[in-house]
């Protein structure tokens, strides 16, 4: 899991993430702290991989 700054991912960044097997997602149109959406993120992995 990659958590990307508030301001997004460069498209050089997100290039060498894809090239290396990363699948984007997006949390909508929520813009969230990078400490909040790690934990956001964690807690949806959570939910969706134990339930």
């Amino acid at each position: 899991m990659l958590v990307g700054p508030e301001g997004d991912f460069t498209p050089a960044e997100l290039a060498l993430a894809r090239r290396h097997g990363c699948q984007p997602i997006t949390l909508g149109p929520i813009i969230l702290r990078v400490e909040t959406a790690a934990i956001y993120c964690l807690s949806i992995l959570s939910y969706e991989l134990l339930i």
